[in-house]
């Protein structure tokens, strides 16, 4: 398993794997909704990529 940023490293492994499953299978839509679609499905669809690839989302705020 590839290193998980320290916002995410209490999740469970399996919504890791998860994430990661869904990303593999439909980034492209998961990135379009991440984009365009409205509120709460952006945040959403957003939260999957960065549990999926913690390294390739720049969190706006700390936690």
């Amino acid at each position: 398993m590839s290193q998980i940023s320290s916002e995410y490293h209490n999740l469970n492994p399996e919504v890791i794997n998860w994430a990661k499953g869904w990303r593999e299978k439909d980034e492209d839509y998961l990135r379009q909704r991440a984009q365009f679609a409205p509120e709460p499905t952006r945040s959403i669809a957003k939260f999957i990529l960065a549990i999926a690839d913690p390294e390739a989302v720049k969190p706006s705020v700390k936690i």
